[in-house]
């Protein structure tokens, strides 16, 4: 990419994926704590990529809660990453998650 391109670009966001492959997103606050001095450009937003379906939607209530104490701001949520990787039926099911879990 050209330098002067990408100086003019925004950054809109930065994804931070906190579960890996088969293995969901950890339950301890305490794992999610550096988190909390990341600092980003004033429009960038978080989004934290922690749903998965090996956690229970309580379980990533709880989580969502910790991240938004911690980044002490409402973080966006998504997937960890490679959703397109999944059976239709477990990506429908996330994607559902997803809608709950913003509905707070």
């Amino acid at each position: 990419m050209d330098f002067e391109v990408a100086r003019q670009s925004q950054l809109n966001y930065v994804h931070f994926p906190l579960a890996e492959g088969n293995i969901g997103p950890k339950l301890n606050r305490e794992f999610y704590e550096p988190l909390g001095s990341i600092r980003l450009p004033d429009n960038a937003r978080f989004v934290a990529g922690f749903v998965h379906e090996n956690r229970s939607i309580d379980e990533l209530k709880q989580i969502l809660m910790n991240l938004d104490s911690i980044r002490n701001q409402q973080v966006d949520v998504a997937c960890s990453c490679g959703l397109g990787r999944r059976k239709s039926m477990v990506g429908l099911q996330l994607l559902e998650t997803m809608n709950q879990l913003t509905q707070v």
